[in-house]
């Protein structure tokens, strides 16, 4: 299963300390390029820090979402 992500919940989880809840529980993560650049430009040293040993590390993968149908859509649709 892809798990895809936006912002808010990898940056506020990186601040505090508990990135590491989401590879627990999700395991891999795409995320687009602009959430990618807006995680880039997180005000917290420490968050930064976190999330780029996350795409280091390349549980958390920077990827265009083109063409990817949303679970919840398919479910709708289905």
């Amino acid at each position: 299963m892809r798990v895809v992500s936006n912002t808010s919940p990898l940056s506020n989880l990186a601040i505090i300390g508990q990135l590491g809840l989401v590879r627990e529980q999700l395991g891999n993560l795409l995320i687009p390029p602009a959430v990618h650049a807006e995680l880039l430009r997180n005000p917290h040293p420490k968050a930064c820090s976190a999330l780029q040993g996350a795409l280091q590390e390349g549980w958390i993968r920077v990827m265009p979402l083109a063409g990817v149908v949303p679970a919840i859509f398919t479910l709708i649709l289905a």
